[in-house]
């Protein structure tokens, strides 16, 4: 598997800021695609199930084209069962159990509280390296937590007075764990070598996560809705340029700067659902998720603070 080392750090470059910013607002568009496919009917394990289906077939040009013995990278010779195995658990994490618990969550949450939970990954990730591996705790990461905490304080204790409390409180705890979600699988992929190119692992670990539950739906009885043709455009937008476009673009990004600066500018993709969000719903930020995404985007820059 290819390694990206960190460069040393610096000022970010124009392009590095550009692969960012693009990257970050397909990630941010993901949530508010999200939102519209479900108020407009499709089923939740469907919808994530032929989601993720589709990107990893269209991954597999790319795949062919970077690959000079496709079999060979696909299925390498030397990669043990318990290599599978952390693909299987990554995909069943990163792939079903966020986007599960990220449909849920904007089901009584806003896409833009959900994006700013999500985006707190880094800091779990952090301190799941700290437990398991006992990775140094400096004063910067502390700081990034204190700023977490109270910015998820500042969520749940303004979900505790929205016009559904309960909804709105327990859409937050759900967004929260997609975010652990997320970090439990990024320190899997940290501690187990899994020796696949990137582009290989993120074919494995989407159809890992998504053909169980497109089997799961099916045998449920979920189907497909009548739907207009603009709503089938949020689907294939979500399901092409908002899951494969952001990953090539933000590892490209990790190639020009590091997965440290990367992770710094994470907080963008909450921007762009802020943005997206007042375009399509007409919705407004509140005045406490601007507190929340504050003291969570401080925590962000503080947690690789070198």
């Amino acid at each position: 598997m290819s390694v990206v080392t960190d460069p040393k750090p610096g000022r970010p470059s124009a392009g590095f800021a550009t692969l960012v910013a693009s990257a970050t607002f397909l990630m941010g568009s993901t949530l508010v695609a999200s939102k519209i496919l479900l108020s407009n009917g499709i089923p939740v394990m469907l919808l994530l199930g032929w989601r993720f289906v589709i990107a990893a077939a269209t991954t597999l040009p790319f795949l062919l084209y970077e690959a000079g013995d496709p079999q060979g990278v696909l299925f390498p010779r030397h990669m043990r069962w318990k290599a599978w195995a952390a693909v299987a658990l990554v995909g069943l994490l990163q792939t079903t159990a966020v986007t599960l618990l990220l449909a849920v969550a904007v089901r009584t949450i806003s896409p833009v509280a959900a994006a700013i939970l999500l985006v707190t990954n880094p800091l779990w990730s952090t301190l799941l390296g700290h437990v398991i591996s006992g990775d140094a705790l400096n004063r910067p990461k502390i700081i990034a937590f204190v700023s977490a905490s109270a910015g998820i304080a500042v969520a749940l204790g303004g979900a505790a007075y929205s016009d559904d409390p309960g909804g709105a409180v327990t859409g937050s705890l759900v967004g929260l764990a997609s975010a652990l979600c997320l970090a439990v699988a990024t320190v899997i992929g940290r501690l187990i070598v899994i020796p696949l190119s990137p582009t290989a692992l993120n074919f494995w670990q989407m159809l890992a996560g998504s053909v169980p539950v497109l089997c799961a739906a099916y045998l449920i009885g979920e189907r497909w809705p009548g739907l207009a043709w603009h709503i089938w455009v949020w689907f294939f937008w979500m399901a092409i340029p908002a899951t494969l476009g952001a990953y090539y673009l933000w590892h490209a990004a990790v190639g020009r700067a590091g997965s440290s600066q990367r992770i710094r500018y994470l907080f963008l993709a909450p921007i762009s659902t802020v943005l997206l969000s007042q375009f399509s719903f007409g919705l407004t930020i509140a005045p406490l998720e601007v507190a929340e995404g504050v003291l969570i985007g401080a925590a962000l820059w503080f947690v690789n603070r070198r």
